[in-house]
Parts: C-alpha cells; structure tokens; sequence
C-alpha cells in the first residue's frame, strides 16, 4: 500500500490524521516555548533584584543569602528549558515529519540565537535586552504556527 503525500505544515498532519507525530511534537513545542519564557522572564526578575539589594544597605551577610538563592532559582526555573531543549534536538531537530513547519524552522531559530549569545558571552551571562526581544519574538512565531494546545478535562 503506497499512501504518499506531501506534508508542508503542522495543520496538514492533522487534516489526514497523523496525530501519532503530531501529538508528541506539538506537546512537546508548547512546553519548550513555555520553559524557555520562564526562564528569559526568570532572568530578568533576578535583574531587578540585584537593583534592590544594590540600594538595600542592610546586612551585607543577609543581601549575599539572597544573591545566591536568586541565582539558584533563576537556575532551577530554567532545568525544564533544558530538558525540553535536549528533547526536541533528540527527537524533532532533524525528523523530516515536521523539518519544514514554520514552528520547526522558527525553534531552530531560537534555539541558534541563544546558542550564538551564549557561546559569545559565556553560558552564565544574562541576555542583552536585544537578543531577549529577538527570542520571544520567535517563541511567539513558533506559537502562532502551532495547533491550539489541548485543555485536559481538569482545564490545563
């Protein structure tokens, strides 16, 4: 049985039923977007608290605490990014099944952008507001290309 068509963006998948990619692919790109979001918002939260410490005189033991704490959570809120980011570089970076999807084709595009600024700039360092602009541009290109993620029965 030779069933051969062309599949040109994510929406075609579902129009002639190929959910068993299209399901795992787009659960997977709607978490990405989501984690990488948090952690770029994440990063930026933590910028703003440095400007309080600065202007906060107080104990400079107590101020040092909640740098370090700051810069943990700022690093546990970005682990899901990366778990997600290593996943869609497994599974979906080069799979012909979705190469092509502007969702694909943008999400290459952040994850190249971030990768150049880190590289560049060192993998602690916090994004200049231009590449931030740039990446959350994309992440919301690659949500618009995107099918309307699925509400379970519980609402989320």
């Amino acid at each position: 049985m030779n069933s051969s068509f062309n599949v040109t963006r994510i929406e075609d998948l579902v129009d002639i039923g190929a959910t068993a990619v299209l399901a795992p692919y787009s659960r997977t790109m709607h978490k990405l977007v989501d984690a990488l979001r948090a952690s770029i918002e994440a990063e930026a939260d933590g910028a703003k608290e440095a400007e309080v410490r600065r202007k906060a005189d107080a104990a400079e033991e107590l101020v040092r605490r909640k740098a370090d704490l700051a810069k943990e959570l700022v690093r546990r809120k970005a682990d899901p990014a990366k778990e997600l980011v290593r996943e869609f570089v497994g599974k979906w970076q080069d799979n012909p099944a979705v190469a092509g999807d502007p969702s694909h084709d943008e999400m290459r595009g952040v994850l190249s952008e971030l990768g150049r600024f880190y590289q560049s700039a060192g993998p602690r360092s916090r994004l200049s507001a231009e590449v931030k602009g740039r990446v959350l541009q994309r992440l919301a290109a690659v949500e618009a290309a995107l099918p309307e993620q699925e509400k379970s029965l519980l609402g989320f």
